[in-house]
C-alpha cells in the first residue's frame, strides 16, 4: 500500500482550512494516507482546529517556505514517503470525488511522471491547466502548486519548490526546470478538478 503525506498549510485562514481539510481528510481509497495540517505562524485564534504542527513565522514567509516546514514535520514520522500531496488552503474539490485517488491513479501510468495536479476549469490565469476532454491528463511545462501530488522518488531526486520564494510563481518555474533537467515532467489530470474557494487567496 502506498504511503501519502498529505501536507495543507494555513496563515490565519481557519475558515478556508477547515473546510478543505474536511474535504481531503476522506480522501485516498487504498492509499497509507496521513495528514499534516501546518500553521504558518497563525495567531491562536487563526488556527485550524485540525491543526497537527506549528513553526513560527512572524513575516510570513511564504506558501513554499510552509510547504518545506510541513515536509521536516512528516520525515520526522516516516523518513521518505511514496508520494507527497501539498493542498493549499483557498481551494475546493467537487463534490464527491476522490481528487487523491484520480492523480495517484494518473501517475501508475507513466513512472517518469513527478508531479501532477488537478485541472482547474475555470481559471483565467495558468496557461494549460484546463481539462483536456477524453484524456486522463495532459503534459504541461509548469503546474500550479494549488494541489500538486508528487511521486516520492522524484523529490528525492530533485527535491520540491524553493523556500526562498515569497509570493511568486517563480518558484514553481525553477521546480519545473529541475524537473525535466532531470528527467522527469510535470502533468495536469483531465479527470480531477479543483476551483479557488469564493474569497480566498494563495497569497
Amino acid at each position: 500500500m502506498d504511503s501519502v503525506a498529505i501536507i495543507v498549510i494555513n496563515r490565519d485562514r481557519p475558515d478556508l482550512t477547515d473546510a478543505v481539510v474536511e474535504q481531503v481528510r476522506t480522501m485516498g481509497a487504498g492509499l497509507d494516507v496521513q495528514l499534516f495540517v501546518v500553521e504558518a505562524g497563525s495567531k491562536p485564534e487563526g488556527r485550524s482546529r485540525y491543526a497537527t504542527h506549528h513553526f513560527r513565522d512572524r513575516s510570513y514567509r511564504g506558501r513554499y517556505y510552509a510547504f518545506n516546514q510541513g515536509l521536516r514535520f512528516a520525515h520526522k514520522v516516516r523518513p521518505a514517503w511514496d508520494y507527497y500531496w501539498f493542498v493549499c488552503n483557498d481551494i475546493v474539490f467537487p463534490d464527491g470525488e476522490d481528487t487523491l485517488r484520480l492523480l495517484w491513479e494518473a501517475m501508475q501510468t507513466d513512472p517518469r511522471m513527478a508531479g501532477i495536479g488537478p485541472g482547474e476549469p475555470e481559471a483565467d490565469d495558468y496557461h494549460g491547466c484546463h481539462p483536456k476532454p477524453g484524456r486522463q491528463w495532459h503534459k504541461a511545462s509548469t503546474i500550479h502548486g494549488l494541489a500538486m501530488l508528487m511521486r516520492g522518488e522524484a523529490y528525492r531526486e530533485v527535491g520540491y519548490c524553493s523556500p526562498k520564494f515569497r509570493y511568486s510563481q517563480g518558484a514553481s518555474v525553477e521546480f519545473a526546470y529541475h524537473v525535466y533537467r532531470k528527467g522527469w515532467f510535470l502533468a495536469y489530470s483531465d479527470v480531477a478538478t479543483v476551483y479557488h474557494a469564493p474569497g480566498g487567496s494563495t497569497y
